[in-house]
C-alpha cells in the first residue's frame, strides 16, 4: 500500500491565508487530491478519513463511487466544537469567527487561547486518548504549529462550525457501517 496524506488549506504545515474557511474550500481540495492521485495510480483508492474530513469524504462519495474502493473514518465529526457544545447554528457563532478575524484584538484573543495551559487542556479532555503522550514537548509543537502566522483564521472557522458541510444529517446515515 501506499499512504498519501494532505494538508487541509489553513491547517497543518499548508499555506494559512487570511480567507474565509469553508467546507466547499475542503471539497474542492478532496476533488484536486483525488484527481492528482487517479492519475498516477489507476487503482481504486481506500480513503481514510479522521476527524472532520469524515463529512467531507462522504459528501463526494457518491461523485467519486468509481474510484473509491473503500472509506475508513476515524473518530468522525460532523460540526464544529462550539456548535456541539452549545446547540447554537454556525450562522450565530459566526461573531466569535469575525472577531477572531480583527487586527490586535483577535490576535490576542487566539493567542491566549493558544497558551500552552489551553492547549494542554483542549488535548487532554477532547483529542488525545493516551494523555501520558502529552508531555511539554508535544504541547510546544502544537503551540508552534497553532502559532504560525494566519492560523488563526481556519482554526476559528472549524470551532465555530464554519467548516460544516450540512444541517441536514441524511447524507451522513445512508450507506454508512459502524465497525
Amino acid at each position: 500500500y501506499q499512504t498519501i496524506t494532505i494538508d487541509w488549506p489553513g491547517f497543518g504545515e499548508s499555506d494559512k491565508i487570511k480567507m474565509y474557511y469553508n467546507g466547499t474550500i475542503l471539497q474542492k481540495t478532496l476533488k484536486k487530491a483525488i484527481k492528482v492521485i487517479q492519475k498516477k495510480n489507476n487503482k481504486k483508492l481506500t480513503v481514510i478519513a479522521a476527524g472532520h474530513s469524515a463529512s467531507v469524504v462522504l459528501t463526494l462519495k457518491e461523485r467519486y463511487i468509481r474510484i473509491i474502493k473503500q472509506i475508513v473514518l476515524i473518530a468522525p465529526t460532523w460540526r464544529g466544537p462550539l456548535p456541539c457544545m452549545t446547540g447554537w447554528s454556525p450562522k450565530r457563532l459566526n461573531i466569535i469567527n469575525e472577531i477572531v478575524r480583527l487586527p490586535i484584538i483577535g490576535q490576542i484573543l487566539y493567542f491566549l487561547n493558544t497558551t500552552k495551559v489551553v492547549l494542554h487542556y483542549m488535548a487532554k479532555r477532547h483529542v488525545w486518548l493516551n494523555n501520558s503522550e502529552l508531555d511539554n514537548d508535544k504541547i510546544r509543537r502544537l503551540q508552534v504549529l497553532s502559532r504560525k502566522k494566519g492560523a488563526r483564521y481556519a482554526s476559528a472557522a472549524f470551532v465555530t462550525g464554519g467548516l460544516d458541510i450540512h444541517k441536514n444529517n441524511k447524507w451522513r446515515i445512508s450507506n454508512t457501517k459502524r465497525v
